[in-house]
């Protein structure tokens, strides 16, 4: 049983492994496409616009998650640009 147990956990982690990886290829041919120049991809820089990138990252998530990452995180009527438009717009007018 004690291989048993310590297959499962390797398997369990060249998993969440594998995960990691896919999701980080697509943040990375996202940012490629985008012609991103940044020297360091920090937790800002992630594309979640981007459908696939949001599609790995909701991949092992329940539905209900999307609609709060498309109006609370990143996305067209998104709370944040609403706010970054609200300030550029305040900005250009003071």
């Amino acid at each position: 049983m004690p291989i048993l147990s310590i297959q499962n956990c390797l398997t369990d982690f060249f998993q969440r492994t594998r995960g990691v990886l896919r999701l980080m290829a697509k943040v990375i041919h996202s940012l490629w496409e985008r012609q991103d120049k940044s020297l360091l991809i920090m937790p800002a820089s992630v594309p979640m616009d981007d459908g696939q990138v949001q599609t790995e990252l909701t991949r092992y998530l329940e539905d209900n998650w999307v609609p709060v990452i498309e109006k609370d995180v990143d996305g067209y009527n998104s709370l944040p640009l609403a706010c970054d438009r609200q300030e550029v717009r305040e900005s250009l007018v003071g």
